[in-house]
């Protein structure tokens, strides 16, 4: 997911690390998970030097 200057989310990607046949339930589970992040509507930018900057963040979500 990215952050950009005004603290808004975007670009949301599901990477699958599990070699299993559960993949169809995860893309599921996905879809709930980045409606519980946007619940999260603003988030801090990044800075660099005292500039607003879009970052990359890494979320990991663990479904048991």
């Amino acid at each position: 997911m990215y952050i950009d200057k005004s603290g808004k989310q975007s670009g949301h990607q599901l990477i699958l690390e599990n070699t299993d046949n559960l993949n169809s339930e995860r893309e599921k589970l996905f879809e709930i998970a980045i409606a519980e992040l946007k619940k999260y509507q603003k988030c801090k930018p990044g800075e660099v030097l005292g500039k607003k900057v879009i970052t990359e963040n890494y979320v990991t979500v663990v479904f048991d």
